[in-house]
């Protein structure tokens, strides 16, 4: 087995500040096509990134139930290599952030990562199924969610790596937690997190990353009996 691994991964919380761009810095370590994937929890409804500067493409994006007042933006980039320091992240609106920003290394190197999302006003953030297009491997399942208050305090049960819950503080908050797991699969369901505080509209969703462990066709089999290798 040889599941995608994240390598390394930076956060960023926008600490009080709203405002319509956010400076974020890259993970370190970034090599010629590594997988870059950022997990957006945006304050705010109908919320959404804008990827132009480092050119991210968009995995799937959610407003919550409820009041809508959060909103997530999931994207990723196949790295080039030269993505080090800082850049610059776009709002369609002016508003706090969290960001989890990784860098995953043992990929499978051209199919993009494929994700499902879900909303609902509980205190249950539910990241839901998702069923990948290449079926069964080990895959990296990644369950995301953003809420509109509260403390993330319970992940989904055996989404046990990467743990990570993040509160942007002030007014006008940002809420974020992320989690992993390694499981060869054709579907995973996630479950729910659970929200110290209650009921709070929400955003989730499940992130499915394709391993570079691919079987290929069975090799030939056979016995050469002739020097001109004919195989029988």
């Amino acid at each position: 087995m040889a599941f995608p691994v994240v390598s390394t991964k930076n956060t960023f919380t926008s600490a009080g500040v709203s405002a319509t761009q956010h400076t974020l810095t890259y993970p370190t370590g970034i090599q010629a096509g590594d997988l870059l994937i950022m997990f957006a929890a945006l304050d705010g409804a109908n919320v959404t990134a804008t990827w132009s500067g480092p050119s991210y493409t968009r995995i799937v994006a959610q407003t919550s139930g409820g009041a809508g007042s959060q909103s997530l933006d999931t994207a990723y980039k196949i790295a080039s290599g030269s993505e080090s320091g800082t850049f610059l992240l776009d709002l369609s609106a002016s508003e706090q952030l969290i960001c989890y920003h990784w860098r995953i290394t043992g990929w499978h190197g051209t199919t993009p990562p494929e994700g499902t999302p879900s909303s609902g006003n509980d205190a249950n953030p539910d990241a839901p199924s998702e069923t990948p297009s290449w079926g069964a491997g080990d895959t990296l399942w990644v369950a995301f969610a953003a809420t509109n208050n509260g403390n993330l305090s319970v992940f989904p049960t055996n989404y046990n790596d990467n743990q990570a819950f993040d509160n942007s503080g002030g007014s006008g908050i940002a809420d974020g937690a992320v989690a992993s797991r390694n499981l060869n699969a054709a579907s995973d369901d996630p479950g729910t997190y659970t929200n110290d505080i209650g009921i709070q509209p929400w955003a989730a969703a499940t992130i499915a990353v394709r391993s570079s462990d691919v079987s290929g066709p069975a090799p030939l089999t056979g016995v050469v009996h002739s020097s001109r290798g004919s195989w029988r």
